[in-house]
């Protein structure tokens, strides 16, 4: 399914270690800093309705007192949505507004005490989190990176998996953590569509990027205040793209990415073949390799398996 995530403001409040947020503002040079809902309202127009809606992008959504108000529109118009967000910004009065929407995932990220995740925990921030457990909100669900805070494991009073293992460099654009060696030979991406590269970033003035590891802002689509959203995988500077991830050496910014595959190589291939059968879990259970090797096995066996084609189309 394509996707794309809405930035609703350049510059995140809460600097978190895993986020380049020095990166995308030395990059953005627009003046256009907050998603004024007039414009989120002329590109949501444009999107046709099997696009997801990711309400994350490159900055905390509810930073724009506007968010809930995008998100009630979006809703509105029949979108599929996701939320990912830290809280930071949200009001008392946002939780019975978002208690209406039908979430495919409300995600919150939550502070841990290595301050990996760099949220303020004040007496504001822990009634919000408190209001939330205790909501109605649909499929709400928790990530952490590193060992919650202990206030905050004390108004949750549930245990959440510490993922700091995951953390990684953001197609090399996070300094803090080591480069991803540089890929060659033909690319697929995990979470990109494969190579349709259909899961995109919508920023305040309108420009449409490539993915939510594109802090650089490398490879910008288009424009879709100036453009149909079709026009945006239309353009030679896109069809170029392709080609590049196609080739053996073409440059894009998946070569540097931890989320990009060889195309013939086995683990995107069991991934793909996992999802066709309606098996595949969350790639955080998937990134435990004895589970790939044990559901490698299972699949072996099973009574069908000579529909699973593990070569290379």
């Amino acid at each position: 399914m394509p996707s794309i995530d809405i930035t609703t403001k350049i510059g995140c409040v809460n600097m978190c270690d895993y986020c380049p947020q020095n990166k995308l503002l030395s990059a953005y040079k627009s003046r256009e800093y907050l998603l004024s809902f007039a414009n989120f309202k002329e590109c949501i127009d444009k999107i046709p309705k099997n696009v997801l809606i990711f309400f994350a992008g490159m900055s905390e959504p509810f930073q724009n007192k506007d968010c809930t108000k995008m998100i009630e529109y979006a809703n509105k118009k029949g979108f599929r949505i996701k939320v990912f967000t830290t809280t930071i910004g949200m009001t008392k009065e946002d939780i019975p507004r978002l208690e209406k929407i039908p979430f495919a995932t409300f995600e919150i990220h939550l502070p841990d005490d290595s301050n990996n995740t760099k949220i303020k925990v004040d007496k504001h921030y822990l009634e919000i989190i408190k209001l939330i457990k205790n909501s109605k909100i649909q499929n709400l669900t928790f990530l952490l990176y590193g060992k919650m805070h202990p206030q905050v494991k004390k108004v949750l009073n549930m245990e959440v998996e510490d993922l700091s293992r995951l953390i990684q460099n953001r197609a090399s654009n996070l300094s803090s953590v080591p480069p991803t060696k540089k890929l060659k030979g033909r690319l697929i991406c995990d979470t990109n569509n494969g190579q349709m590269l259909h899961d995109n970033v919508l920023l305040p003035n309108g420009d449409v990027v490539l993915c939510c590891m594109d802090y650089g802002l490398r490879h910008k689509l288009g424009n879709l205040l100036e453009s149909s959203y079709e026009e945006l995988f239309q353009t030679e500077y896109f069809k170029n793209m392709q080609k590049a991830m196609n080739s053996k050496e073409g440059e894009i910014l998946c070569r540097h990415c931890s989320y990009a595959r060889k195309a013939n190589s086995k683990t995107f291939l069991l991934k793909r073949n996992l999802k066709k059968l309606g098996l595949l879990r969350p790639i955080y259970s998937l990134t435990k390799v004895p589970l790939i090797k044990k559901t490698y096995i299972s699949l072996m066996n099973f009574k069908n398996r000579k529909n699973l084609n593990y070569n290379k189309n």
